[in-house]
């Protein structure tokens, strides 16, 4: 399995293998996924804090940002996008 995503009422799990790194000591290849209202206005604000963020993109239909936490998981908040 590469990927699952579980949902209790308002809220969502999803685990995904991460693909292209090589395992490291710490957080081997876990990408933990957060749902978020905005994920624009987070990834400024986690920047601000001086939290050093992947540039934000778009993809599965919601914005994405990501970071490493200090253990070396890899942190992705996403938010729904309107699709016109």
């Amino acid at each position: 399995m590469r990927w699952c995503r579980v949902e209790y009422g308002d809220s969502a799990l999803m685990l995904e293998k991460t693909q292209g790194e090589p395992p490291s000591n710490r957080g081997p290849g876990l990408t933990l996924y957060f749902m978020c209202e905005d994920a624009e206005v987070a990834y400024e604000q986690f920047k601000e804090r001086g939290v050093q963020v992947g540039e934000p993109f778009v993809g599965n239909n919601m914005d994405v940002f990501y970071f490493k936490d200090p253990d070396g998981f890899r942190l992705s908040f996403e938010s729904p996008i309107e699709i016109s």
